[in-house]
């Protein structure tokens, strides 16, 4: 069977390797909370819920003891590899050595696999507890905001920050906790074809649309066209960087060298182990849009 770099031969009249149309990085691995260096399958990410104080009513009473009220979930870590081999032969043939492009697309691949993993913690359901009484947690309902037959709109996203709001999710005094909107770029189209959008409301969407600005309605956006959709159904997320992370036992690593076992041939070699975990469901909110477009 030939290999397919020979697609890139001389023949052709490019005289280098320019890679096809793709996320080269990890979009979302900055809006996260990262724990790296992970040893072994799993790790936990401990929370502790709010607690009350009561009202003193004895003088020689009994000390207080507040009930427990600790959370744990866990990362699971799963491994991801590429591999591609580059045939010496087929390299004399080419004006450019694709070795480093190569990689780079393998490389590539592994950071859309960050952003597809984060992604599916957001709305996916999370490890809890230890033992016989570990359980699966999906995201409430009371987390979702539905389609209602229409794209993302600007009640959609007031209702998001709104709900984020109320359960206390996010430390308005800490720049560092941060909300984040992942969208596709339909959810922007949407907005900017409603007729009651404001002219100020209109050109801060339109900014957002042309890369001028990132930050609108207090959320930080950021476009995936990774996001889960189910026929015409996208689902988005709006969420506090507090509530999510992404866990790394092996960040990605890239190899190049020779396979005894075939030939002596040159093969490019990348791999990472990644995981991700909803710490807190209220911090995380997912938004139905109806998504016409193909995808």
């Amino acid at each position: 069977m030939a290999n397919e770099i020979t697609e890139a031969f001389v023949k052709q009249y490019a005289d280098n390797f320019i890679q096809k149309s793709q996320q080269m990085k990890s979009r979302l691995e900055q809006h996260v909370l990262v724990d790296s260096g992970i040893v072994g399958a799993s790790k936990s990410v401990d929370r502790i819920g709010a607690t009350e104080d009561q009202q003193r009513t004895e003088r020689y009473g009994d000390s207080p003891n507040a009930a427990d009220n600790f959370e744990r979930r866990w990362i699971d870590l799963s491994d991801w590899e590429w591999g591609k081999l580059i045939d010496d032969m087929d390299k004399l043939k080419m004006l450019a050595d694709p070795t480093s492009p190569v990689i780079a697309g393998g490389v590539a691949s592994l950071m859309r696999r960050k952003d597809k993993v984060i992604i599916a913690a957001l709305g996916g359901s999370a490890r809890q507890g230890e033992g016989a009484s570990a359980t699966t947690v999906a995201l409430p309902a009371g987390q979702k905001i539905a389609h209602g037959s229409a794209g993302m709109t600007i009640a959609k996203v007031i209702t998001a920050r709104g709900l984020l709001g109320r359960n206390e999710a996010f430390n308005e005094e800490d720049p560092n906790d941060e909300l984040v909107m992942v969208y596709s770029m339909e959810q922007l189209e949407n907005m900017l074809n409603i007729d009651k959008v404001t002219s100020a409301d209109y050109n801060s969407i339109k900014a957002l649309v042309t890369g001028a600005l990132d930050t609108w309605m207090g959320f930080k956006w950021v476009r995936s066209q990774l996001l889960p959709k189910v026929a015409y159904e996208r689902f988005c997320y709006a969420y506090c960087k507090s509530g999510m992370t992404l866990g790394i036992g092996k960040d990605t690593t890239t190899k190049l060298g020779e396979r005894p076992d075939k030939k002596f041939i040159p093969y490019a070699y990348a791999k990472q182990s990644v995981g991700a975990v909803r710490g807190e469901d209220v911090k995380v909110v997912e938004i139905s849009c109806n998504e016409i477009v193909s995808a």
